[in-house]
């Protein structure tokens, strides 16, 4: 009988606790347990978004931290190759600026690269979370004032990089045109030195060169019948009566015959050659030249008249 009354009183309770809601120490209502577990992973759900958003945005300051000091460093290489590519050219430097220059420029046109990919990049990840924001019910109108001035961020240094792509453009046709400016350069240079290092000798009999109007005989009177006559230069000597030789380079000249003299009738400084006699300008076999400036500061063209 007992234990039929114990079992009863069970059951009586624990159907008073199965219908009877929990409440609060203060009275209220207290939530189930189902709805407090889901109240807790909304909690969790809600802090995970906006931890996400906060390293999004961490990330993006990062992003735009680092493309303005690329940005920086764009500008400094274009205004080192804007000096480079400014002063005058000479041959000693021109090929070397021109060469630094475009090995530059490639340089810069890659960092150029990639930075506009990382704006863009950076760009679509704030459009992503502006376009999270504007999905919720309740939008974070001072976040979504951060986004845009991100965005407002990003265009200006779009803007900067265009900016620079056009510099990029000029600076390259300027390189361009130094390379054509280099070549003709180049060109009149070798052109100048090649025509200061030719010098022109002429060798022969006296009459022969008599001939081709390169010496004459001058002095002298009728009635000594020619006698006392000097042979010299002609007034007018033109590079294509004579043999043209390098100045710097040719210092020993071969004479025709071996067996025979040669005088020297032309104004070179025979101190700085040696001559078999310096005094008279006679020389045999070969003429060899010291210095060869000082030999032909006289004249640069040489004419010796066998004897």
């Amino acid at each position: 009988m007992n234990r039929r009354i114990f079992a009863l009183a069970l059951a009586a309770t624990a159907f008073a606790c199965k219908e009877q809601p929990r409440r609060n120490a203060d009275g209220s209502p207290a939530l189930s347990y189902a709805a407090q577990d889901s109240l807790l992973k909304m909690k969790d759900s809600v802090i995970a978004d906006k931890t996400r958003q906060l390293s999004e945005q961490s990330s993006i300051i990062g992003d735009a931290a680092t493309s303005a000091r690329l940005i920086n460093d764009i500008d400094k290489d274009l205004a080192n190759v804007r000096l480079k590519t400014s002063k005058k050219a000479t041959v000693s430097n021109a090929a070397e600026t021109e060469a630094n220059a475009s090995s530059k420029l490639e340089t810069i046109q890659a960092k150029v690269g990639v930075l506009i990919a990382r704006l863009n990049a950076s760009e679509a990840r704030v459009r992503k979370l502006r376009n999270d924001q504007l999905a919720h019910a309740k939008v974070d109108s001072q976040q979504i004032a951060q986004l845009a001035e991100y965005e407002r961020s990003i265009q200006d240094m779009k803007a900067t990089v265009e900016r620079q792509q056009t510099e990029i453009a000029s600076l390259t046709q300027r390189v361009d045109s130094l390379t054509g400016a280099n070549t003709v350069l180049i060109a009149r240079t070798n052109e100048m030195s090649a025509r200061e290092d030719s010098v022109f000798f002429a060798v022969g009999s006296e009459k022969e060169l008599i001939n081709k109007g390169l010496i004459k005989k001058e002095g002298g009177t009728k009635l000594m019948f020619g006698r006392g006559k000097t042979i010299v230069a002609a007034r007018h000597l033109e590079p294509a009566q004579f043999q043209t030789i390098s100045k710097l380079k040719d210092l020993t000249i071969s004479l025709p015959n071996p067996d025979k003299t040669y005088r020297i009738v032309t104004r070179q400084d025979m101190h700085f050659a040696e001559p078999q006699d310096p005094k008279k300008g006679m020389v045999k076999g070969a003429l060899k030249i010291s210095d060869p400036n000082a030999f032909w500061g006289g004249s640069k063209y040489l004419i010796l008249v066998e004897q």
